[in-house]
């Protein structure tokens, strides 16, 4: 189970919003903190014309 708060909900789409031509996103969570988890956004698009993976924190330990 994720929590989310509001600004990475918001985040998460102004970032969708800048990539209008991607073939998909990846939300991912990693817990090896033993803290809190760090959560990242990966977009699958094209840069210069060749498939590439974007990926963006969307919290990190900043939040926890």
């Amino acid at each position: 189970m994720i929590y989310l708060h509001r600004k990475d909900i918001k985040l998460i789409g102004e970032i969708m919003d800048e990539f209008p031509e991607a073939q998909s996103f990846r939300l991912d969570s990693e817990e090896g903190g033993g803290i809190g988890a760090t959560l990242k956004l990966t977009v699958t698009t094209k840069v210069f014309g060749k498939d590439a993976d974007v990926t963006f924190e969307i919290s990190g330990v900043e939040d926890w």
